[in-house]
């Protein structure tokens, strides 16, 4: 493999933000932007969802929260009206759902369905098109944080990758589009000091790339995240 390509996957872009670096955006939103002092959180119960549950517990009073309520609802899709009614019960300021495909659905809508009508929150992987299209009205209005490759598309890029390929660039088109070109940026640098790639691409810290601004941390580009709001069926970046 060529060593520009492993340099590209080891020291350039994680392929994206991790759950929890999304979880504390949110909180911070919830607290700074919607001015809320309690929030309820909503996680599937299957060991991915406590597993995050328990770091956003541990996480939420460090944004300057207080959790009002944590409640499982059914991974396996059972109603989760209890789950909704125990979180309801405590009047918290905000809803945070973490959760997957249909059964995250399902829990928004409940929350919907039994008159919740402050702001709801909602994990990465509630905010895709088919899952947003289940309950469309549910959805509405919610509030997600998105990695902005997610959302982003270069028209120039956009219109080369139809005109070859018949299709809109993917997420993991722009990421890696993004990394060839910070990748030769620090190529043609070290040429001149005779440093070694990998010390060149330290030396160039933020980057500016065709997805957004991707902040530096060691040995990895993190892509920006957007919040968010659900309009029209889509997570539209909020200004």
């Amino acid at each position: 493999m060529p060593s520009f390509i492993i340099t590209m996957f080891r020291d350039v872009f994680r392929n994206s933000p991790a759950t929890m670096t999304l979880a504390k955006r949110t909180f911070a939103f919830i607290a700074g932007s919607l001015k809320a002092k309690t929030v309820a959180l909503l996680y599937s119960d299957d060991p991915p969802g406590k597993l995050v549950a328990q770091a956003m517990k541990n996480e939420i009073p460090s944004s300057g929260l207080a959790l009002a309520v944590s409640e499982p609802f059914d991974a396996a899709g059972a109603d989760p009206k209890g789950a909704v009614g125990a979180v309801l019960s405590q009047k918290p300021e905000a809803i945070f759902i973490y959760g997957r495909g249909s059964s995250g659905a399902r829990a928004v809508a409940a929350v919907r369905r039994l008159g919740y009508r402050g702001p709801v929150c909602l994990s990465r992987e509630l905010v895709s098109p088919a899952v947003i299209a289940s309950a469309p009205d549910a959805f509405e209005g919610c509030y997600a944080a998105v990695p902005a490759v997610e959302l982003v598309r270069p028209l120039p890029l956009a219109e080369r990758c139809r005109a070859r390929f018949n299709a809109e660039p993917t997420p993991n088109v722009l990421l890696a589009y993004d990394a060839m070109m910070l990748i030769a940026k620090a190529d043609r640098a070290r040429r001149y000091g005779e440093s070694s790639l990998v010390n060149a691409l330290k030396a160039i810290g933020d980057y500016n790339g065709a997805a957004g601004a991707y902040s530096y941390a060691e040995r990895e580009w993190m892509p920006p995240v957007y919040m968010t709001r659900i309009e029209g069926g889509a997570p539209v970046p909020i200004r």
